[in-house]
């Protein structure tokens, strides 16, 4: 065990943060999310595109939004506006299904739409595709957990797992089990 481990635990002990509730179950986490992305308010569900300064589609190879023309039946539009923040409208076969205003959610929902997993896993490691991310909330548990900071490592976003059982969690509880879909 390194030294700055050895004062860390002796740090995190004598403040009392060794206790669970400092540190919020994983499930628990992805749980909340889950059902946050299952209860899509009526009102954020467009009819149509809405106007825009700028629109543009989610590249779903270089994970940025840079296309202006549909290729995919399950499409992400970034809305940009003037002095407004910007809107990501979840496309499927050309008919709006919702809107966000998180880029991160929105990514996450169109990959539950699509069956596919946001990452490639690598033993206790999960390595985003590119432009993807976890969301916050479980970014933090996950650093909280394990050896190592999530960061980037080759131009994709790294999350490093304590145990494979993370994995497990993770992925169902959002909803990216294999063949996942609504």
């Amino acid at each position: 065990m390194t030294a700055w481990r050895k004062v860390l635990q002796l740090t995190v002990s004598e403040l009392g943060l060794a206790t669970t509730r400092f540190v919020p179950r994983l499930e628990a986490v992805t749980y909340d999310l889950r059902a946050l992305l299952d209860r899509i308010p009526d009102a954020r569900r467009p009819k149509e595109l809405p106007r825009a300064d700028r629109l543009r589609a989610f590249d779903w190879v270089n994970g940025v939004f840079a296309r202006e023309q549909r290729q995919h039946s399950i499409e992400i539009w970034r809305v940009a506006r003037h002095n407004q923040a910007d809107e990501y409208v979840l496309e499927q076969d050309g008919r709006p299904l919702a809107s966000f205003f998180s880029r991160t959610i929105s990514i996450l929902v169109a990959h539950v739409l699509r069956g596919e997993l946001p990452w490639e896993s690598q033993e206790r490691a999960v390595r985003m595709k590119p432009g993807r991310f976890l969301p916050l909330p479980v970014s933090r548990v996950l650093a909280l957990s394990s050896e190592a900071l999530p960061g980037t490592q080759g131009g994709s976003y790294v999350y490093h797992l304590a145990n494979d059982a993370l994995l497990d969690v993770v992925t169902s509880g959002l909803g990216l089990g294999a063949g996942a879909g609504k």
